[in-house]
């Protein structure tokens, strides 16, 4: 059974149409980003109608790709450092991951079947695989790599392709878990910024904005072939496959640009009204994910993350910080280091864990994050706490940031600026200096008492005393 016919990467993303109805949109439709008007666009294949897009949180979104399985757009932004999903209405906007401030998201990839999503971060430069919540991530690649940007995903064999336009720039594919490293092509490249490809037929496609060059190779990386040569300047960035026809982005332009795959028939389409247009990917109704792999059905069994592999096979993996059990299916957290600090900053929205013998810090992958504040530790379960005064709630994860949960939501006023672990008698205190009480709560958060509602002004740091009972 057929997975699907074509697989196309780099950027897709999604749309809200504006003031218009959504019952009868066609099936088959390109979705693009334009960075210059912050907007994301739908264009109707069939008659190259288009419509903006209305997004509640967007800022630089880059990568993009599409979900044909839920209906939903999945997106990258690289002034936000987050990578948010929405409904093809544009409603339900959600986060799926906040990323540290150094990441630039460049790259997206969604595997419907697997559940997985892929990205690339040139930032960081590392490329990792998320679940489809968010809540798992795994770093896959983190050597040689330049500047990654663009990334497939082969849910048949489960093998990604990826470009990178670093000083040695280049074309790779590996196996999800980052085995079986292979370079496709090594020469004749300068700034390969999008990639497509047709894995039924075994062909990748990109777009070179150094050389101006569209090419094609097979998955192997022979039979290496230009395609479109540009006779006038041209900035090359996002690429997608649609039938017989490669659709492109190009700086220099101000409309969506068309090319069939044996080069002919190069034009623009649609109206030149966009202004600098990156990722663009195409949907055809019927491609989507028609048939199942190893991990199609209940994640192969694995408890976090669940790599498809050929003949039908999968491989179980586990997220940063945990290690794949003797079943070959559990995943547990790593111990964590001896001695450290736990950081919040609130502006960048991060928390940081230093080993206190090298000095060197990792920033703690949470989700869902506005302005940390406090935080403490609790050593019996390798958890931390902290509170966020911008989303007004309390969190716990693991010192991985794995397992995340809202332990409380507070009241509108509350401001909660202190917190303290007593990992003895398996409480949390807090104080909130919103509505001026220090509490206590029970570490899964289901009892709250508040200790303390007079005589106080701007409460904020607490420790408590385990042994003796005092805070």
């Amino acid at each position: 059974m057929e997975i699907r016919r074509t697989l196309v990467l780099h950027f897709v993303l999604m749309l809200s149409l504006d003031g218009q109805s959504l019952d009868n949109l066609a099936d088959n439709f390109l979705v693009f980003v334009d960075s210059n008007n912050v907007s994301v666009y739908r264009m109707e294949i069939s008659s190259y109608t288009f419509a903006n897009m209305s997004l509640q949180s967007i800022s630089n979104p880059i990568a993009i790709d599409y979900d044909p399985n839920n209906g939903v757009i999945i997106w990258t932004d690289v002034g936000l450092h987050r990578i948010f999903s929405a409904s093809l209405t544009g409603n339900n906007q959600t986060t799926i991951r906040t990323l540290s401030t150094l990441s630039v998201t460049d790259g997206l990839a969604v595997d419907a079947v697997s559940r997985l999503l892929f990205y690339t971060d040139t930032g960081n430069d590392i490329i990792a695989v998320l679940s489809f919540d968010g809540s798992v991530q795994k770093t896959i690649i983190n050597n040689s790599l330049y500047e990654p940007r663009a990334i497939v995903a082969d849910p048949i064999t489960g093998t990604i392709f990826w470009t990178d336009w670093g000083n040695m720039s280049k074309i790779e594919k590996a196996n999800y878990d980052g085995s079986n490293r292979q370079q496709l092509i090594t020469t004749g490249l300068v700034w390969p910024n999008g990639l497509a490809a047709d894995i039924q037929a075994g062909v990748i496609f990109w777009c070179d904005a150094g050389t101006e060059k569209i090419e094609r190779a097979n998955v192997d990386g022979s039979q290496r072939q230009v395609i479109y040569q540009a006779q006038q300047p041209a900035h090359f960035f996002g690429i997608t496959l649609y039938q017989y026809y490669l659709y492109y982005t190009d700086w220099e332009q101000r409309s969506v640009m068309r090319i069939r795959t044996n080069g002919s028939e190069q034009s623009s389409v649609g109206p030149s009204v966009f202004g600098r247009l990156n990722g663009i990917r195409a949907y055809k109704n019927g491609t989507g994910i028609q048939g199942i792999n190893g991990c199609s059905n209940g994640s192969g069994g694995c408890s976090h993350l669940c790599f498809p592999q050929p003949g039908g096979s999968k491989q179980c993996a586990c997220p940063d910080g945990m290690t794949l059990q003797a079943d070959g299916q559990t995943c547990k957290t790593n111990n964590p280091p001896d001695n450290f600090l736990l950081i919040t900053e609130l502006r960048n929205r991060i928390i940081y864990r230093m080993d206190m013998n090298t000095y060197s810090f990792a920033t703690i992958p949470v989700r869902n994050i506005m302005n940390p504040v406090a935080i403490d530790y609790d050593p019996t379960e390798g958890l931390i706490y902290w509170t966020d005064v911008g989303l007004r709630q309390i969190f716990s994860a693991s010192i991985y940031g794995h397992s995340q949960k809202t332990l409380l939501s507070l009241n509108s006023v509350a401001v909660p600026d202190g917190l303290a672990v007593d990992a003895i008698s398996r409480l949390l205190f807090y104080t909130d200096t919103g509505n001026d009480i220090i509490a206590v709560l029970s570490f899964d958060g289901s009892i709250r008492k508040t200790v303390i509602n007079s005589s106080l002004d701007e409460p904020r740091a607490i420790v408590v005393d385990q042994f003796n009972g005092y805070c």
